[in-house]
């Protein structure tokens, strides 16, 4: 995993808090073939209480097996401790593998 903090660079226009993030894991399974993940985020807070995200998640088995790239677009509106995320999911390519598109949501809770 590797991350990295953004301030905007003293532009006006550009967000203050923002950051990119990646992380790459390698998972060992039996009797299935093992496969490599990929998930990469940027987000960019809009405000005290907004932020946007764009991730993506990508990965593929060993051999000729299965291969998936999604992206995600959400918004997280914090309410106290609490925050609210919603968005879409789209599979954007693929080889065996369902291709599938979807609301998200979600909550969070700080503490």
């Amino acid at each position: 995993m590797v991350a990295r903090s953004l301030d905007g660079g003293g532009r006006s226009w550009a967000p203050q808090r923002s950051f990119v993030e990646a992380q790459v894991a390698r998972r060992w399974r039996q009797g299935l073939p093992d496969e490599v993940r990929v998930d990469l985020t940027a987000g960019a807070h809009l405000g005290d209480d907004w932020m946007l995200l764009g991730q993506a998640f990508g990965g593929a088995t060993d051999g000729d097996g299965a291969r998936w790239l999604s992206v995600e677009a959400t918004a997280v509106r914090r309410f106290g401790d609490w925050s609210v995320q919603a968005g879409w999911r789209q599979t954007v390519a693929g080889r065996e593998t369902a291709a599938s598109a979807g609301p998200i949501v979600g909550f969070w809770r700080r503490f």
